[in-house]
Parts: C-alpha cells; sequence; structure tokens
C-alpha cells in the first residue's frame, strides 16, 4: 500500500486506478486497513486503492478530498476529533460518540 505526501497533488498510482480513498491519521503505517480495503476491492474486481495519509494537516487533507475520484477516508486519532467541525452531515452515532471514524460522499440529489 502507498502513503501519499499531504502535499501531493497527483501520485502515479492514482493514475491506474478508477477510485481512491485515504487512511487519514498519525502513526499509521502498521495499520492494515489498506490492506483489508484492498482485499475488498479486488474481490468486487474495482480499481480503487486507500493511500495512507500520515498526518494531522486537516486544511491539506480536506483538499485531497475534493478530487472527484476520492470515495472518502477512513479516520485515525488524533484526527477522529479534529475533523468534525468541517464535516456536512454527521450519523446520530459520529455525533453521540464525539469522533468521526469514516468520512463518505453521498451523491447528491434533487431535493
Amino acid at each position: 500500500m502507498s502513503v501519499v505526501p499531504v502535499s501531493a497533488e497527483q501520485s502515479p498510482q492514482k493514475a491506474v486506478i478508477d477510485r481512491h480513498g485515504y487512511l487519514f491519521g498519525q502513526k499509521i503505517a502498521a495499520s492494515m486497513s489498506p490492506q483489508f480495503h484492498q482485499t475488498i476491492f479486488n474481490h468486487l474486481d474495482w480499481r480503487w486503492e486507500q493511500f495512507r495519509l500520515d498526518s494531522a494537516d486537516i486544511p491539506s487533507f480536506l483538499k485531497l478530498l475534493q478530487d472527484p475520484k476520492c470515495f472518502g477516508s477512513s479516520v485515525t486519532m488524533p484526527n477522529k476529533v479534529a475533523i468534525m467541525e468541517h464535516l456536512d452531515e454527521m450519523t446520530e452515532e459520529c455525533r453521540e460518540v464525539g469522533a468521526c471514524n469514516t468520512i463518505y460522499f453521498r451523491p447528491e440529489t434533487d431535493a
């Protein structure tokens, strides 16, 4: 699995995949999340990948999420609480726990 620098706008790996997401936190080098997700993506025959983003730089992370190919992110400490003020919506569980574990994008609908 790959580690993406916070300043990365486009990495070579992103050129060969259809969608990408992040594991956003600190001290995440040993996390099995990218391998776990890759197993699922491969089983579904999706050309998706989750990149490790070892950082607490929320403004740079939010810029990376704006890529139309980004499907979202897993969030680890210390970012689980700090990211909450930047979310458009939260589940009831997120509000009750006071921390965010997963960021995902809902398709826009005409309401």
